[in-house]
């Protein structure tokens, strides 16, 4: 990824994350790295998804002009808009990614992460922990070593600092989406733990 681009992506997240510091920077560049070339070709992408969720058909003429409407090239177009949450017609992050299919969840993953990473408690982070840990959603993700790495250590990173939201004293992570996301993925992403790219 153009150091352009990492600029941008990263002053995003310092403005609206809860809290920021030099490991949340490098997760966040080890993403933006590994899916760099992501692209949303003919998925479904967050806009239509939710027009999906309203059982509209293919054919509708609302569902055609939200498609139309979707980013396709740069996903961190999607991530800068999360903040406006509520104000964009049809922008439902906490929904979208049950009604994308396997390409759409592919582009929307970049995003989604570095959502969960400036909000690790927050309703997007639950909804994207909960598809992580079910093959419903994962099953289908075609990704490359590097992607597979940028997901798990995200996820891996995820579970530690929320250890104390879900620590009742006598067994942590016990009841943590991210715990369980983390044994789902540690199990299904074969190349995630091969030797780190070096960029």
């Amino acid at each position: 990824m153009s150091p352009k681009r990492i600029i941008k992506i990263l002053g995003y997240l310092r403005e609206y994350a809860q809290q920021w510091n030099k490991t949340y920077e490098e997760i966040a560049e080890q993403v933006c790295h590994a899916f760099a070339d992501t692209q949303l070709k003919n998925g479904i992408g967050i806009l239509e998804a939710d027009c999906v969720d309203d059982w509209m058909d293919t054919n509708n003429p609302e569902r055609c002009r939200y498609r139309a409407e979707d980013e396709r090239d740069y996903w961190e177009n999607v991530l800068f808009q999360g903040h406006r949450v509520g104000e964009i017609p049809r922008f439902n992050p906490c929904s979208a990614i049950t009604f994308m299919d396997s390409i759409g969840r592919h582009f929307a993953l970049p995003y989604y992460l570095l959502w969960a990473l400036q909000d690790p408690d927050g309703m997007i982070a639950d909804t994207l922990a909960y598809a992580l840990e079910n093959s419903y959603y994962t099953d289908e993700l075609l990704l490359n070593a590097a992607q597979q790495r940028a997901l798990l250590n995200t996820v891996r990173f995820l579970v530690e600092i929320t250890a104390n939201t879900y620590d009742d004293g006598y067994s942590s992570y016990i009841d943590s989406p991210w715990q369980a996301a983390f044994e789902h993925l540690n199990q299904i992403l074969s190349d995630a733990n091969i030797l780190p790219d070096k960029n």
